[in-house]
C-alpha cells in the first residue's frame, strides 16, 4: 500500500523538479502552515482574553444581582413584618368597630325603649288630664272630704285604676304579642302545609319505589329459595340413590368376600389333600425307584429284607 502511495505521488511531482527543490517547497508549505498555526494561536489567545472578561464581567453581575437579591430580600421581610403588623393593627380595629357598633345598637335600643316609655307616660298624662281638672273642681267644691281618711280613699281608687290601666296595658303589649306569634306560627304552618304536600308526594313516591323494589327483591330472593330448595332436594335423591348403591356393593362385596372365603378354604383343604396324595405318590414312586435300582445292581432279595420295605410303606401311610 505505502508503495502505491509513493508512486501516485512521484507520478504527481513534475520530473523537472529535483529533489532540493521539492524539499524547499516542502518547508515553504510548513512555514505558511507554521504562520497560519502562529495566526490561529493568537486569534485563540484572544478569544480567550475576552471570554475570560466576559466570564469575569459576567461573575461580578451575578455578585451583584446576589447582593440585590439580598437587599430586596431583606426588603421583603421588612415590607412582610410591616404588613403583617398592619393586619394585626387593622384586626384589632375592626374588633373595636364591631364593639363599638354593637355598644351603638345597644344604645340605639335603650333610647327606644326610652322613647317607647316617653310616649306611654305621655298617653297616660293625656288621659289622666280630665281627671285631674275633675279632682281638682271637687277639691275646690268639697275640701272637707279631702281628710285623711277622704284621702286615703280617692288615693287607694286611685292606686287601683292606675294597676288596672297599666295592667290593660301590659295585657294589650301581651295580646299585641300573642297576635304577632300567632301569626308567625301560622305562617309557618302554611309554609310546612306546603312543603308538606311536595314533600308527602315525594315521600309516598319514595316509599312506593322502595316498596316495588323490596316486592322484586322478595319475588327473586322467592325464586332463588325455591330453586336452592330444588337442587336441595335433588342432591336429597341423589344422595339417597347413592347410599342404596353403596348399600348394594357393600352387600355384594360381602357376599363376593364370602364366597372367596369359602372357595379359598376349600381350596386349601382340597390343595393340603393333593399335597398328601402327592406326597403318598412321591413315596410309592420312591420306593418303585429303590427296587428297581437294586434289582438292576442286585440279585431278588430274600423274604427276610422283604418286611424293611413293606414297614417303609406302612411307615409312608402313617
Amino acid at each position: 500500500m505505502e508503495r502505491v502511495l509513493a508512486r501516485r505521488l512521484v507520478s504527481l511531482v513534475p520530473e523537472s523538479q529535483t529533489g532540493l527543490e521539492r524539499l524547499i517547497d516542502k518547508k515553504k508549505k510548513s512555514y505558511d502552515l507554521q504562520l497560519e498555526l502562529d495566526a490561529k494561536k493568537r486569534d485563540h489567545e484572544l478569544k480567550m482574553k475576552r471570554y475570560k472578561a466576559k466570564a469575569e464581567e459576567i461573575e461580578e453581575r451575578n455578585l451583584e444581582n446576589q447582593r440585590e437579591v439580598v437587599a430586596n430580600d431583606a426588603y421583603v421581610r421588612d415590607n412582610c413584618n410591616k404588613r403583617m403588623r398592619e393586619e394585626e393593627r387593622l384586626n384589632l380595629e375592626k374588633k373595636a368597630v364591631e364593639s363599638k357598633q354593637k355598644e351603638l345598637e345597644k344604645l340605639k335600643e335603650e333610647l327606644e325603649e326610652l322613647n317607647h316609655h316617653e310616649e306611654e307616660i305621655k298617653t297616660q298624662l293625656e288621659t289622666t288630664l280630665p281627671y285631674k281638672s275633675y279632682l281638682d273642681t271637687v277639691y275646690d267644691a268639697a275640701p272637707e272630704l279631702f281628710s285623711r281618711s277622704g284621702v286615703s280613699e280617692v288615693q287607694g281608687i286611685v292606686n287601683k285604676y292606675e294597676t288596672l290601666k297599666e295592667w290593660r296595658g301590659t295585657l294589650q303589649v301581651r295580646l299585641q304579642r300573642s297576635k304577632k306569634e300567632l301569626q308567625k306560627l301560622q305562617d309557618a304552618i302554611k309554609m310546612y302545609d306546603e312543603s308538606s304536600t311536595s314533600s308527602t308526594v315525594e315521600i309516598d313516591y319514595q316509599i312506593k319505589k322502595i316498596s316495588q323494589a323490596q316486592d322484586a327483591a322478595f319475588k327473586e330472593f322467592g325464586h332463588e329459595r325455591h330453586s336452592q330448595e330444588l337442587v336441595a332436594i335433588q342432591s336429597r335423591l341423589k344422595g339417597q340413590e347413592c347410599a342404596l348403591i353403596r348399600l348394594s356393593i357393600d352387600n355384594m362385596y360381602k357376599i363376593v368376600s364370602d364366597i372367596n372365603e369359602k372357595t379359598f378354604l376349600r381350596g386349601e383343604r382340597q390343595a393340603k389333600t393333593l399335597e398328601e396324595k402327592f406326597d403318598q405318590i412321591a413315596i410309592v414312586i420312591g420306593d418303585m425307584l429303590d427296587i428297581r435300582n437294586s434289582t438292576k445292581n442286585y440279585k431278588l432279595p430274600s423274604k427276610q429284607q422283604l418286611p424293611g420295605i413293606s414297614s417303609r410303606r406302612h411307615t409312608s401311610k402313617l
